[in-house]
């Protein structure tokens, strides 16, 4: 599948939300990476159908899905950000009512809900009412139902948020075994989810498309600029007033510091691996020394 994205823009009134986004997307993982208000639940409502946009044009294997809206609906799965559930139904029976609205082929809806209740470790709890699950067991039952209908573009809104560890390990195998035939977007800002699965990150600040890259080479642009530097705690306030810190950890009597700098900022300083996490804080400036301030 090869998913076209040209000049999307989207405005509330004088508020631009998204401004000329474009971007090609083909079968892979795609993160979408940015703070609040970035515009990643604007792009993600547009390319699900739920948003008409201002301006652009969207191009799903060359064709305009202005003029294939239900073909184009057929191949999409979607988990937002708060399922919808009803309390009263059972795990099984809420599969098995979207793949209704679905249109699926009865044969094949409770065959398919089956397989993936085991897939996401609910089918133990299949015939338990929905009212009763966790927030985590309702996270895994949006993943479910957003794959009922085999989509070929997958769209996922904060998918990992509720999960433990190892819910959130089984889900980034999931993606990974997905994304050899179809499309998948995870808007998270959970970076380390992102590391560990996207072929390729989309970073959005203020509507805009700022980069977009392999994890590895945004990583890569960083190489040399961070670095380790322990202090004796009396001299905190002063690293802090002249360098962007990224993290503060206690060791032995001192403070570990990560630092960004161009140049070796301290005689002592030790450069260090970046990470997607740097590219983050780099990127959107999330960093404000004063939170680490006493």
């Amino acid at each position: 599948m090869e998913l076209r994205i040209e000049h999307l823009t989207k405005k509330y009134g004088k508020k631009t939300a998204l401004s000329d986004f474009s971007v090609t997307l083909q079968n892979g993982t795609y993160a979408l990476l940015g703070p609040n208000g970035a515009g990643k639940t604007t792009l993600i409502s547009i390319l699900v159908g739920a948003l008409r946009q201002t301006a652009g044009e969207i191009y799903c294997d060359g064709e305009n899905v202005r003029n294939i809206p239900k073909k184009y609906a057929a191949q999409i799965g979607f988990m937002p950000q708060q399922t919808v559930f009803y309390k009263n139904f059972t795990a099984m029976e809420f599969l098995q009512y979207v793949g209704v609205l679905k249109d699926m082929p009865k044969a094949e809806i409770r065959e398919k809900s089956e397989a993936l209740l085991k897939t996401v470790n609910l089918y133990g709890d299949k015939d338990k009412k929905i009212g009763a699950f966790s927030g985590g067991m309702k996270q895994r039952l949006g993943i479910a139902q957003s794959l009922l209908n085999d989509p070929k573009l997958l769209v996922f809104d904060e998918p990992t948020a509720g999960l433990d560890p190892r819910e959130r390990i089984r889900f980034r195998n999931i993606v990974s075994r997905l994304s050899k035939d179809r499309i998948v977007i995870l808007s998270t800002h959970i970076v380390p989810d992102v590391d560990e699965t996207a072929d390729c990150v989309m970073l959005l600040k203020a509507g805009h498309l700022l980069k977009t890259d392999t994890p590895a080479a945004l990583i890569e642009n960083l190489r040399g600029k961070i670095w380790n530097v322990r202090v004796p705690f009396a001299q905190l306030d002063e690293i802090l007033q002249k360098y962007r810190i990224f993290n503060i950890n206690h060791a032995s009597g001192e403070y570990e510091i990560r630092v960004y700098c161009e140049e070796q900022p301290l005689e002592n300083a030790v450069p260090t691996e970046p990470r997607l996490e740097d590219v983050y804080l780099d990127a959107f400036e999330e960093v404000h020394n004063d939170a680490f301030a006493l």
